[in-house]
Parts: C-alpha cells; structure tokens; sequence
C-alpha cells in the first residue's frame, strides 16, 4: 500500500522528491546553505531525512524537528538529534536554541494552521531564520492530478494538503514578519530574518 508512504519511507520520500525537482533537487539546500557559517548550530525545521546536513559548512551542529516517526529510525541511524513534532498545534520547540533555524520546501503545508506562529517563534529560536519555498510561476495551479497523487502518497495526519505558495504570496507572508525575500530562479524564493 503506498498510501501515506511519501512521509514514512525515507527511501520513497527522497526517490519521489527527487523525480519531482529533477535538476532542482539540490539546488533548495545550497540555498539554505549560503546562509550558514562553519561551526554554527543548526536545526532543520520538517527536516524529513535530514539532507540538509549533507550540504552544511564543516563543523556545523545539525538537528532536526520531523512530523514523522517513519524518519525517526534512518535520522537516529545517522546519529542526528531527532525531535519527532506536529507543529501544526502550535509551537512546542521554543526550548530548542540554535544559531540558525531553516525550513525548506514546507512553510506551505502550514499557511492554515500555525504559519504565523512559527514565523515568529523561529526567531526566538535562532539568531537567524532561513526559509526557502518552493513557488508556483506567476498566474500557474497546481494540475488537479499531480496534487492527487502528491495528497494520496502524503495521506498522514498531519499532512495538510493544500497548494504552493505563488512567489507575490509567499513574498507578503515573509515581508509581514520581517523577512527578506530574494528569489532564486522561477522556482524558489527565500526570506532571511536576521536579529
């Protein structure tokens, strides 16, 4: 049964994640990564498999805070510090200090529940906030069979299926909080708040 597996198999998530972003696959976590410096504490907010390590400075701390108890095991594995978390009840990770705080590709998935919240708590976490967003092209929907196959693969609890942010839309969303928006080609753009 796939159901539900794109947030429990590890495997599954970075195949289809993947054939979903072909040469741009890569290209979200050295964005995140420009704005890191060797040594610094990291924590990867919906980090799924913990990718972004790999694309650090050397010398940095990593953790990651996941939804997912299917990633739990693979993160342990790799002997990185795994807060599994809903964040979609609020924000429960404020304990958590770090030198940066970054989320890729996931703000989305809480622009109806928590987005605001964490917008603001991320700050109190870090020095530094680093968001990166995959954006719809101007005036372009999301294909009503692509979203159903993307909802039935990523049918978990706390999945909230729900559409990319256009850029104009996610730029407002950042600039309300403070943020620095700057685009990264037709596909991502990130906003950077710096205390």
């Amino acid at each position: 049964m796939l159901k539900g597996q794109y947030y429990q198999n590890p495997y599954i998530y970075n195949f289809l994640t993947f054939l979903k972003l072909w040469k741009d696959c890569s290209l979200r976590f050295e964005i995140a990564r420009a704005n890191v410096e060797e040594g610094q504490s990291v924590l990867d907010v919906c980090g799924g498999t913990g990718r972004l390590r790999e694309f650090l400075p050397s010398g940095c701390s990593y953790a990651c805070v996941d939804a997912s108890s299917g990633f739990g095991p693979a993160l342990l594995k790799q002997g990185i510090k795994y807060i599994q978390t809903d964040l979609h009840n609020g924000v429960d990770i404020k304990r958590l200090k770090s030198d940066v705080v970054i989320m890729v590709v996931s703000l989305y998935q809480f622009r109806h529940t928590s987005m605001h919240d964490l917008l603001e708590s991320f700050k109190d976490i870090a020095k530094k906030v680093v968001i990166v967003e995959d954006v719809l092209p101007q005036g372009k929907v999301e294909k009503t069979l692509k979203k159903k196959i993307i909802n039935y693969l990523c049918a978990v609890e706390y999945f909230q299926p729900l559409e990319l942010f256009s850029a104009q839309e996610f730029k407002d969303v950042m600039r309300a909080h403070g943020y620095v928006c700057q685009e990264h080609g037709p596909r991502y753009v990130s906003g950077c708040f710096v205390s």
